[in-house]
């Protein structure tokens, strides 16, 4: 009876799994763990399941209903949930199956030839029986000879430590703990104590188990680690740490202690590298900052038995962990820097090529290191001194106008020269911005930005957003192609005028557009597209026609006394060039031939709303008017020349 295996008994299956997966793996064992004292120390057992074992034991006449009874002790006298016989730790190998970690299929296969422990799997293996178990195939013989490979590794490993009288680095402790875990604890293990931590929603779906599971294991293994540590003489080495730790005090980050650990070997290697198809590579700094986040929660450590066990100081282990290259002073000075300041130099980037380091510093009222922290934790790099920009645009959910303009660009002409390329991009910024970045700034973030700086120079994109072009600045392409390549700002305002578009979209269009070249005389070309002497010479031929032909003079009384020939643009739209007399810019009272009309207004580069004054005054193209405008009381006289 005692080589009954529990699986095959009437146990509910919560205890039965609980004692398998501590080791108690027949009812023998089961009696033999209960005779020794040892059942109340079983992890996850809990006070029912310790009298359900009772009354199962009792049912198979193990016991006696006169035997004594151990309830009053696992109450009053509960020892340490991890110490006892059945446990994960290397050091305490019992040689059961269980610690093989095989397949469930193998396990009940090796179970039912009657192979129980490893010493035995270990002869039949060396002798070559494997082949002739029952139910045994070819896979399940790899599966037996990788796990014990791998056994026989931790064992040597866990030897050496174990013949040690102390252990000089955080490796060597960490080192047998995380040898003796899984793929699928390693994961849980770092993603939920380290730095790059994941939710139970998370790893649930990662590893196929639930939340509530995940949660479970997360406790258990913080508790096999302090387990483990409290069985290995740690104390030199916590004790170290905590040292350098206190120290630094708030000038403490996460890379700082990493530095400090390694230069003083406090840290150490491992003896063979660790991997994990999840994390890859495994970090004994990563481990160590578990073991912090661990020995920081007082849950853990309900328990005397472990008073003796050397915890971190008192540090915000959560917020610790959120440093980075960061002192914890300066992380809380760089966390109360409000986000409206965040967006306000992000928005500087995307729409100049990348923001000066004074002016970061203005906005946040603080020191020049703060201002370099906030902008290293923007994700910006120092391209030239004192000058950043983006080294990745992650995070960045908005268009970003430098992209804009230069898709505009490139929409038109599949190559531009990058000075002109350069040009475009601080017209567009400069509707809000006064100074673009340096083009040794700028240069990086094209790149970024999907664009290629090519040999010769020039700028040039694979893929063109459809659309890129405004409404219009298509018409502006328009205006461009009826007049030879080069066109005049009346021409541009005609063309605009029959498509019904207004007025101030011609000046937004071309003071504004990336697309847009301003030339000598008032004249205009697509930025890119190269033009010959003789087409600039029509354009200014053509420019005659549209000439209002300004005589402005300035009286001594405060008028200002302005002429203008009448243009076929003015007389359909009334609107005049005020070019020449932007300085006036504002409001003035109407009038004409005594009559009070509505308030006209110049804004950019026209005189609005003259129409109504040149019905009444009956004008024709080419016939001239006169325009005083008073200074002193702002009023506005037209007239006839």
């Amino acid at each position: 009876m005692d080589d009954i295996a529990l699986e095959k008994t009437n146990l509910p299956s919560r205890v039965k799994h609980v004692l398998i997966r501590n080791g108690v793996i027949t009812i023998g064992d089961l009696y033999r763990v209960y005779k020794n004292n040892s059942l109340n120390s079983i992890f996850m057992l809990g006070e029912k399941g310790f009298s359900t074992v009772e009354e199962f034991l009792q049912s198979y006449s193990f016991l006696t209903k006169d035997a004594p009874n151990q309830e009053i002790s696992f109450i009053k006298n509960r020892p340490d949930p991890f110490s006892g016989l059945p446990t994960y730790n290397i050091f305490e190998h019992s040689g059961d199956l269980v610690y093989l970690r095989l397949s469930l299929r193998t396990y009940k296969a090796l179970s039912k030839n009657g192979i129980k422990t490893i010493d035995n799997l270990t002869g039949i293996y060396k002798s070559g029986g494997l082949n002739k178990l029952r139910q045994i195939g070819p896979s399940s013989v790899e599966e037996i000879k990788n796990k014990l490979n791998q056994w026989n590794d931790k064992l040597s490993i866990s030897a050496e430590l174990n013949d040690r009288k102390d252990v000089c680095c955080w490796a060597e402790i960490i080192h047998p703990f995380l040898i003796s875990l899984d793929d699928k604890k390693i994961l849980i293990f770092f993603t939920r104590f380290g730095t790059k931590t994941l939710t139970l929603e998370e790893l649930s779906s990662k590893t196929h188990v639930t939340r509530e599971r995940v949660r479970q294991i997360q406790t258990k293994l913080a508790m096999q680690l302090i387990k483990h540590v409290s069985n290995i003489n740690s104390s030199g080495v916590l004790t170290k740490i905590n040292k350098i730790m206190a120290e630094s005090g708030t000038d403490l980050s996460i890379d700082g202690l990493r530095t400090k650990l390694e230069i003083s070997q406090i840290l150490g290697k491992f003896m063979q590298p660790l991997f994990s198809p999840w994390l890859k590579e495994i970090d004994v700094f990563e481990s160590l900052i578990c073991w912090l986040t661990i020995a920081s929660e007082d849950r853990y450590f309900l328990s005397s038995y472990y008073k003796n066990i050397v915890r971190p100081i008192k540090i915000d282990i959560g917020f610790f962990k959120n440093t980075q290259g960061i002192s914890i002073k300066n992380k809380r000075v760089v966390d109360a820097i409000p986000t409206i300041v965040h967006r306000k130099i992000s928005r500087r980037v995307i729409y100049t090529g990348g923001i000066f380091l004074q002016e970061a510093k203005n906005l946040v009222n603080g020191q020049e290191e703060i201002a370099r922290l906030i902008l290293n934790q923007m994700n910006m790099i120092e391209v030239i001194p004192n000058w950043f920009t983006f080294s990745t645009l992650e995070g960045i959910n908005k268009s970003i106008p430098l992209q804009t303009a230069g898709m505009k660009m490139l929409s038109v002409t599949d190559r531009i020269n990058l000075n002109d390329f350069y040009d475009g991009l601080s017209r567009r910024a400069g509707r809000f911005f006064d100074i673009m970045a340096p083009i040794e700034v700028v240069k990086p973030l094209l790149g970024i930005m999907g664009f290629m700086i090519n040999k010769d120079f020039t700028v040039s994109c694979n893929s063109i957003q459809k659309g890129a072009l405004s409404r219009s600045e298509i018409c502006f392409i328009e205006a461009v192609k009826e007049n030879n390549g080069v066109v005049s700002l009346l021409e541009v305002a005609e063309t605009f005028f029959a498509n019904h578009l207004s007025l101030p979209a011609v000046s937004v269009t071309l003071q504004r557009s990336p697309i847009v070249e301003k030339l000598d005389s008032g004249l205009y070309k697509i930025r890119g597209i190269q033009i010959s002497l003789t087409q600039l010479e029509q354009a200014q031929k053509r420019q005659k026609k549209y000439s209002q032909d300004e005589e402005v003079a300035y009286g001594l009384d405060g008028v200002i006394r302005t002429k203008i020939t009448i243009t076929s643009y003015t007389f359909l739209t009334g609107v005049i060039n005020a070019g020449r007399i932007k300085d006036l810019a504002g409001e003035w009272q109407l009038f004409c031939d005594g009559q009070v009309y509505e308030k006209v207004k110049i804004e950019g580069l026209f005189l609005w709303s003259l129409i109504s004054v040149l019905e009444k005054l009956d004008a024709q193209i080419g016939d001239r008017i006169e325009l005083d405008f008073n200074t002193w009381t702002r009023a506005l006289v037209v007239k006839r020349v």
